[in-house]
């Protein structure tokens, strides 16, 4: 994992504390804030000197007036720079003291202001207490005011402005989970997470695999936790959280909310993003899909006529009859050849066609509107019916006119 600075500006009532005290336990990374910070000020020989600012002393007009007075970078410059000091020694996340401010210029920090209604905030943050709403709202708006004079005082800018943070989230909305949720998804498109060690998502797949072939894990079962494969892999579990992430993303697991990762292998999903992506960035097109998909339902239609199983030929014929009435037609068009794929019997093929089959549907519909509804279905049932005769060449020349088809509609 790249190295990283997390500054987190929050409004009063905002969680903010928590959120950055969940997402340090996630990134397994040191939180400092003004506790923190202060513990550490205090073994200095210049403690005495930036007292202030650990302690966070209200700030009065005169004080103001003198800081405005002194060169720029005067007032705060011992304090700040060491934070600076404190994060130039490991990735860290660090909760107001200016921090978004003095990391403003630095790559590798990332500068996040967390914010919330009002009314969410004292609804949730007084809940159950006997406190007037009025006395609420002072309360936080002294809080905030006391933290904006406490901003402007040591860096000459106003505190709370949007164009100061790459990161504003509403936590009111998102929740505490969520706002974290969001800002590790943030992190990983910032490229924070590029740095994960390829050998330890390769070491936790074949851990999996040999679960498997030892007989203690099989397709859907849940997989051992974070923790427990971060301590027979002798791992961080930051490391290993990310490895489980990217292999949820390519479709070996599924995440459920609190039950765990179950091993499910769906390689379409995975082949579907990576089919998806070579068409947006022109790699390749529509047309070239549907000749690889003409290619693998030929194959799967020559080796379901040699297993001739009746199941299929009634499933086949059940999607037809519902495929004659107009609005349903792409639906079960689309199952019609689910459904000729899977006669095949062959779980790889059925992989490669799923991931492509998604990438049509848009394209496929436009064919079907240019189309006769009866001339459709025709041609379903002339692929039907040379499977149920077993007549290879008739079959495979009804697929081929049915791509033929698609081929002279398709506008891309």
């Amino acid at each position: 994992m790249k190295r990283m600075i997390i500054t987190i500006g929050r409004q009063s009532g905002s969680s903010g504390r928590k959120v950055g005290e969940l997402l340090a336990e996630r990134l397994s990374l040191p939180l400092y804030g003004k506790a923190e910070l202060q513990k550490i000020a205090e073994g200095t020989d210049d403690y005495e000197e930036v007292q202030a600012f650990y302690e966070e002393e209200p700030v009065n007009s005169l004080l103001y007036a003198i800081a405005m007075s002194q060169f720029e970078q005067e007032v705060g410059r011992i304090p700040f720079q060491r934070i600076r000091e404190l994060a130039s020694k490991e990735s860290c996340i660090i909760i107001g003291r200016c921090a978004g401010h003095i990391f403003r210029e630095d790559p590798e920090a990332v500068r996040v202001f967390i914010h919330a209604d009002p009314k969410i905030v004292c609804r949730e943050s007084w809940s159950g207490k006997d406190f007037p709403r009025q006395r609420q709202r002072n309360f936080l708006e002294d809080t905030d005011s006391r933290r904006a004079s406490f901003h402007k005082y040591y860096t000459k800018q106003e505190w709370g402005l949007a164009q100061d943070y790459e990161l504003c989230l509403d936590s009111g909305v998102l929740g505490i989970e969520g706002t974290v949720e969001v800002l590790t998804e943030y992190l990983r498109f910032r490229g924070f997470f590029q740095g994960m060690n390829e050998k330890t998502y390769e070491r936790v797949i074949e851990y999996l695999k040999q679960q498997i072939q030892e007989g203690k894990l099989s397709c859907g079962s849940k997989i051992p936790s974070e923790r427990e494969l971060a301590a027979s892999l002798n791992l961080g579990r930051n490391s290993v959280r990310e490895a489980l992430r990217t292999m949820e993303h390519t479709g070996m697991l599924e995440s459920r909310q609190g039950k765990g990762n179950f091993l499910v292998n769906m390689p379409q999903k995975s082949l579907g993003n990576v089919f998806s992506m070579m068409l947006l960035t022109g790699q390749s097109n529509y047309r070239e899909v549907s000749r690889i998909r003409r290619i693998l339902e030929q194959e799967a239609f020559v080796q379901a006529v040699r297993l001739k199983n009746p199941e299929v030929l009634k499933r086949l014929k059940a999607e037809i009859k519902e495929m004659q009435i107009p609005e349903k037609t792409a639906e079960h068009d689309r199952r019609f050849h689910q459904e000729l794929i899977r006669a095949g019997e062959n779980q790889l093929l059925v992989a490669v066609m799923e991931s492509l089959s998604g990438l049509c549907e848009e394209e496929i519909a436009h064919v079907q509107k240019e189309a006769k509804n009866e001339d459709w279905c025709q041609i379903h049932e002339e692929i039907v019916n040379a499977l149920e005769e077993g007549n290879m060449e008739k079959g495979l020349k009804w697929i081929r006119r049915h791509y033929d088809k698609i081929d002279d509609t398709l506008i891309f």
